[in-house]
């Protein structure tokens, strides 16, 4: 067998041994980022996730205004039972912290 020849089979030799192990390496990455995203949205429904007090639904917001007052300075939305629901806070007129879980359609689930 030519030099050449030599070489070129030790080099595809090489590539065949490499390739499970690239192909196992980039399954894991794909699992990994899986898991993660996964993780990612357990959290947003156990925890909610910030978001803006203008994309919280109006009825929503005139509930919790009732329920804690005027000034409300952040906003959480999560699924509990399968519904969207609206985490509330804020402070009365004697600087007290409140929240009020809410649906879109202003039904108070609880408030603290």
């Amino acid at each position: 067998m030519s030099r050449t020849g030599l070489m070129m089979s030790a080099a595809v030799g090489a590539l065949l041994l490499a390739s499970p192990v690239a192909f196992a390496q980039s399954t894991t990455d794909r699992a990994k980022t899986g898991a993660s995203d996964t993780m990612k949205t357990l959290q947003e429904d156990t925890i909610g996730r910030r978001i803006e007090l203008s994309a919280v639904p109006s009825k929503a917001m005139e509930a919790a205004h009732k329920a804690i007052g005027t000034n409300i300075t952040e906003a959480k939305q999560e699924r509990e039972n399968g519904q969207e629901v609206y985490e509330l806070e804020g402070r009365d007129k004697a600087n007290k912290e409140h929240s009020v879980h809410v649906t879109a359609d202003g039904k108070i689930l609880r408030q603290r």
